[in-house]
């Protein structure tokens, strides 16, 4: 998005707290501000006299996008509805106000209420931080556990929570996709869901073709549009997740922004539409330049991490991958060698991610010749 801006030729402030991050080297001027910090974001955009504002991949930021947009008369999210969709309470409540499809939830302030939540519900139960993304601190619990069980699980979702709330709620059972849209006057100019493949809470990646697009995108298609309508949300990007449950379709999460983990990169080699250049579009207020004429290539991108904490030393190269697996044609890397990195238990420590010629069909067995090929060494 940064370098789609510059080339763009606009002037491109970055805000984020310090960090080996690789938007910060590309930034015309970079700020150490927490884009969490609503009004200290919202200074700065009145200072630089902001022309547009957005974010993409990644939620912490859009309350405070939506008071920059509220203030400036910018183009983006409202910061009510902003703050509606980043809350996983507060998106269950809108939900449930509005008829839409939604598990049993409570939000719990204390370990008491999740407690009280988990043994009354007696079935399959999921505790997640209210207003983090990325799989931080979610844990999917059976029913019958032990009370310091259930403890521990609500503890692990408090401490990733910025709010300091957890979302407990039924799971629910069913298959889970992705996707995104983007909305302008009320209605999609673009929207497509994707085949998710996933590890435990864990986004592993996305393919496209999503093979049950026949049957899925109408409902899920139908669902966004009337959740967006009730949102208030007319224009702009929409990343999204959803289970399809018999008749029914439930949306896990709404972000109001391009979805992460290479499904702007999937859609673009894929699909021929390029995402990023429709988020600045919209956020400059020119014409949008869509080019959806469906899926022209199957392709498909696979989320990798280190098992365990450390300094990366190395990783295979993409011409190494490429010469063992030569579905592969990109890799993008979210850390470099000599960088510390985490364990990979939630997708905001992955290392990178691939991408590769091939769709759901054939994921599988090139995953599979993929981890023996990838090589990353960490140090202690």
């Amino acid at each position: 998005m940064i370098r789609k801006a510059r080339e763009r030729g606009c002037e491109a402030l970055v805000a984020s707290i310090p960090g080996d991050f690789p938007g910060i080297a590309l930034a015309d001027q970079f700020y150490a501000v927490d884009i969490r910090e609503v009004g200290n974001i919202l200074a700065l955009a009145q200072a630089s006299h902001a022309a547009a504002i957005l974010t993409t991949g990644a939620d912490a930021g859009l309350p405070a996008i939506g008071a920059v947009v509220d203030t400036l008369g910018l183009r983006g999210p409202s910061r009510k509805i902003a703050e509606t969709v980043s809350s996983k309470s507060a998106f269950r409540a809108f939900l449930q106000a509005h008829g839409h499809p939604h598990p049993p939830f409570v939000c719990c302030p204390d370990g008491t209420e999740a407690w009280r939540f988990y043994s009354s519900l007696k079935r399959k139960c999921v505790f997640k931080p209210d207003d983090a993304s990325g799989s931080r601190g979610v844990t999917i619990l059976e029913p019958g556990l032990p009370a310091e069980r259930v403890a521990a699980a609500y503890e692990h979702a408090r401490l990733h929570a910025r709010n300091g709330l957890v979302c407990a709620e039924a799971f629910i059972t069913g298959r889970e996709t992705g996707g995104d849209a983007f909305f302008f006057d009320g209605a999609p100019v673009f929207f497509t869901t994707t085949d998710k493949h996933m590890q435990g809470v864990m986004v592993r990646g996305h393919s496209l073709p999503n093979p049950r697009a026949a049957a899925v995108e109408p409902i899920v298609g139908e669902a966004i549009g009337r959740i967006a309508a009730d949102l208030g949300y007319d224009a702009g990007p929409m990343n999204f997740d959803a289970i399809i449950a018999g008749d029914s379709v439930y949306l896990l999460e709404i972000g109001l922004r391009n979805g992460g983990n290479g499904i702007v990169d999937l859609i673009y080699h894929g699909m021929g539409v390029d995402l990023l250049e429709m988020a600045l579009d919209h956020a400059l207020g020119e014409p949008l330049r869509t080019g959806w004429n469906g899926v022209q290539r199957p392709v498909s991108s696979y989320v990798f991490g280190s098992g365990r904490p450390g300094r990366l030393r190395s990783i295979a190269s993409l011409h190494a991958l490429r010469e063992m697996v030569p579905a592969v044609f990109d890799v993008v890397m979210a850390r470099k060698p000599g960088e510390e990195v985490g364990a990979f238990t939630h997708n905001a420590n992955l290392l990178g991610y691939l991408l590769l010629d091939g769709g759901s069909a054939e994921y599988e067995i090139l995953i599979a010749e993929l981890e023996k090929h990838l090589h990353i060494e960490i140090e202690p």
